[in-house]
């Protein structure tokens, strides 16, 4: 399969101290299965630092999720399960986990103004998971490791 990676910085090797942390899936180099994600997204951090937006492809043998090479966490669809593992990664500083792979939808704008609600306790998580639905989003991927990330090749 083909992932897209949206930034505007110019690397060879993706390296995890890069990375941020309080991000949805965690500390991890993050790419979609969709084009048009990552061209917003590159075009998003272009915006932010003044550098050229890029779209980088890589290719990923998906039979690796079904071996047990990887320690793959993955979310079909947005659920209760996806809301507190996303609101956890984002919002306790010592939460972490031991996943290769974080696999899920991405979350959109909306969801980034609830979870401040969250925070701010004018709602809690239950109710913020009977808001989201039966949403669809696009999916990423979220390379946590070095053991993931060895199979990811740049193309």
């Amino acid at each position: 399969m083909i992932l897209y990676h949206g930034t505007s910085a110019d690397f060879k090797s993706v390296k995890l101290s890069r990375c941020r942390t309080g991000t949805y899936f965690g500390k991890g180099f993050y790419l979609t299965t969709s084009l048009e994600q990552a061209e917003r997204r590159a075009q998003l951090k272009s915006e932010l630092t003044g550098s050229a937006p890029r779209v980088i492809a890589y290719q990923f043998d998906e039979s690796l999720l079904s071996e047990s090479r990887l320690k793959v966490l993955r979310f079909e669809m947005l659920s209760a399960q996806w809301v507190q593992f996303v609101y956890r990664n984002r919002e306790d500083p010592a939460f972490w986990h031991d996943y290769d792979l974080v696999i899920g939808p991405v979350a959109d704008d909306d969801l980034r103004l609830q979870f401040k609600r969250v925070r701010e306790r004018q709602i809690d998580i239950s109710e913020l998971t009977e808001q989201i639905g039966d949403r669809t989003s696009d999916i990423q991927y979220c390379f946590c490791t070095k053991a993931a990330i060895k199979y990811l090749k740049r193309l």
